[in-house]
């Protein structure tokens, strides 16, 4: 009789430990979105006046300290 029940609590034993659960796992991308310090404020702008050339100079600068900038903005 004790054989009997040592065989059956055996094999409950190895019989509960042979079921396999599977473990699924799923794989979601999403984008993720950074944050980057811009620009709170522009330079401001010069006026360009015909007559004199220096506001040329002055207005280029504006544009490449502008353009500068944006790429600080961008490529962060």
């Amino acid at each position: 009789m004790k054989r009997i029940l040592l065989f059956a609590v055996v094999g409950l034993f190895f019989t509960g430990c042979n079921t396999k659960q599977e473990l699924i796992t799923k794989t979601v991308y999403q984008d993720v979105y950074i944050p980057v310090k811009c620009l709170d404020t522009m330079p401001v702008k010069p006026v360009y006046d015909s007559e004199n050339l220096e506001s040329a100079k002055d207005l280029m600068r504006y544009y490449e300290e502008v353009e500068i900038l944006l790429k600080g903005c961008v490529d962060e």
